[in-house]
């Protein structure tokens, strides 16, 4: 199974507040712990019924920040009838080698709306804010749509990493 790496570049001459804001009609908000974990154990099931499976253990673990591995996230949240709900997490970790996104994960029934833009938008904010140089993520070869998201999200393929 191939993983694709993507990378994006900040040159000095844009600052964090530069940064378009995409429209969408959702409120972003840093993920607190343990307040939010109903919340991300929610988009998690929400988001086993698109393509992707995972276990919602596995994502409230990389929300952990641990030795090495600092990580902040934001949830994207969406009004609707019965309350504000859950639409989209993404997570930046930073270690010693630099910054990532190991996780963006949005609901199946609101993508291709700007939810996932409106995220990554405010992860590369975060990473601008605080002088990083780049900020890379990795996707399944496999997942088509996350292929086609990064370069749209301004990020560049850089190379393959086989993870077999």
């Amino acid at each position: 199974m191939a993983v694709l790496r993507f990378v994006r570049e900040f040159s000095a001459a844009k600052s964090a507040h530069e940064e378009p804001a995409p429209a969408s009609d959702v409120a972003i908000a840093p993920v607190v712990m343990p307040r939010d974990r109903a919340a991300v154990i929610c988009l998690a099931e929400e988001a086993r019924g698109g393509t992707v499976s995972f276990a919602s253990k596995g994502l409230l673990a990389e929300l952990e920040s641990r030795d090495g591995r600092e990580v902040s996230a934001w949830l994207a949240w969406r009004s609707a009838t019965l309350g504000p709900r859950p639409v989209g997490i993404v997570m930046v970790a930073e270690t010693e080698s630099g910054l990532s996104i190991p996780w963006l994960l949005v609901d199946p029934d609101v993508r291709r709306q700007g939810v996932a833009r409106t995220l990554v938008t405010t992860a590369v904010r975060h990473a601008r804010s605080i002088g990083a140089p780049r900020i890379t993520a990795d996707t399944l070869d496999s997942w088509v749509e996350s292929r086609a998201f990064w370069p749209a999200a301004e990020f560049t393929l850089v190379g393959t990493i086989d993870s077999e």
